[in-house]
């Protein structure tokens, strides 16, 4: 990228985790590469695209699964997806005080802060209850595979 280009990126936010686009991923998928790292704390998972086998590096994720538990904090809850349990931080902002009950089928995306082992912690972007639609467990777990089947794999 030119010295001019990342400019303009930067002027137009693009650099943000906001302009990024966010992955689906199973947050096993997430912990099974935190040994890639050398247990060192990462902020950004690199996959490859199946097509071209460029490589791509990503700092947004989209989970889906069940709340666990709410920490005392209130700004911080546990997400689990069957493959793992990730702590989404930094929530209040989002929610104004609409605490969702534990139990709730919730969709987080998020900025990766942190891949270390049998941990993933995001920056909460967007969370949304998804209780209410009962398919959106069984799309999600399709969408999922699929994704990481046909377009990408992790590096």
């Amino acid at each position: 990228m030119s010295k001019s280009a990342a400019t303009k990126a930067t002027k137009y936010g693009s650099s943000s985790a906001l302009s990024q686009p966010s992955i689906k991923f199973f947050i096993g998928q997430i912990i099974s590469r935190a040994s890639t790292y050398n247990n060192s704390p990462s902020q950004y998972l690199q996959l490859h695209c199946r097509s071209n086998q460029e490589k791509v590096n990503v700092r947004c994720v989209w989970l889906q699964g069940d709340l666990l538990q709410w920490q005392d904090d209130g700004d911080t809850l546990l997400l689990d997806d069957g493959t793992g349990v990730a702590k989404i931080c930094q929530i209040k902002r989002i929610l104004n005080s609409q605490r969702m009950p534990v139990g709730s089928y919730v969709m987080a995306v998020g900025e990766l802060l942190q891949i270390d082992n049998n941990k993933v912690t995001i920056r909460a972007l967007k969370i949304v209850n998804l209780s209410t639609d009962p398919e959106s467990m069984t799309i999600w777990l399709y969408e999922t595979i699929d994704l990481h089947q046909t377009v990408f794999k992790l590096y």
